[in-house]
């Protein structure tokens, strides 16, 4: 299983996930379940079997009638076609294997977000639309939770809610993990920053308030396996004067220093 949160932030959605992924009697930590579609604007998350994952992840076409990336949506393709498109897709391709005494009919879980709206499709094949925020996989009702407290408490950083709910989670739950990934139906500039700070990361306020905040935090970086306040110091320190007017001045200071 995994654990996939998906939050609105205004007119976009943010989608985090652990990377766990366990099977054959080990685990490790680089699955991907979250992805960027071909449709700009579009992203993609799962739970379930991670070959089912791959499947829906490599898979061109798969929205096309939905109306991602035209003028409208259709929403009644979304909820009544686009579920038996996933499930013949991953049939076709050995995933599912039909069995009459089976409750579910898809092995995953999935969040398909567009610019500012999103919907879960849930194993049954039912779809709901997220409002403000739901959870997926394992470890879906502590996330909620965390969610929901963190809202109380008037925590403004998105990526930080989905990172709290994610570690809370892999300390209570076997299969998430600590190790963690975004994606957003729209790119800002300020993500990277609230990205770093939710990651644990202490971030230069100077890195904070530059004007391009990925260029500054990528220079800042370099510095990155120093203790942080070494590498806040060295993001600041101030550019160097030109050489010329250095040379004039220390000609004056010789000519003081001689006079004295």
């Amino acid at each position: 299983m995994s654990l996939v949160i998906a939050i609105r932030d205004k007119d976009r959605f943010i989608l985090g996930a652990d990377k766990q992924v366990s099977g054959w009697n080990n685990k490790n930590h680089t699955a991907t379940k979250i992805w960027f579609t071909e449709y700009e604007g579009c992203c993609i998350g799962s739970v379930g079997y991670a070959r089912a994952s791959q499947v829906i992840q490599f898979i061109k076409g798969l929205l096309d009638n939905a109306g991602f990336g035209k003028d409208a949506l259709d929403d009644a393709f979304i909820h009544l076609q686009l579920p038996r498109t996933i499930y013949e897709t991953l049939k076709a391709h050995g995933v599912v294997i039909d069995n009459p005494e089976q409750t579910f009919t898809l092995p995953n879980a999935f969040f398909i977000a567009y610019k500012d709206r999103c919907w879960k499709i849930c194993e049954d094949l039912t779809v709901d639309e997220v409002e403000e925020y739901d959870a997926i996989g394992s470890g879906q009702d502590i996330a909620l939770g965390v969610i929901e407290t963190s809202y109380m408490y008037k925590e403004k950083n998105p990526y930080q809610i989905i990172a709290n709910a994610i570690d809370i989670a892999a300390e209570k739950t076997l299969y998430v993990d600590h190790e963690i990934e975004f994606v957003e139906t729209a790119p800002e500039k300020k993500d990277v920053i609230n990205k770093m700070s939710a990651l644990g990361y202490e971030v230069p306020e100077s890195v904070k308030k530059a004007k391009d905040p990925a260029a500054a935090l990528a220079t800042w970086a370099l510095g990155i396996d120093k203790q942080p306040e070494d590498a806040a110091n060295e993001a600041e320190v101030p550019i160097e004067e030109p050489k010329s007017k250095k040379k004039k001045e220390s000609k004056k200071q010789r000519l003081v220093e001689n006079k004295e």
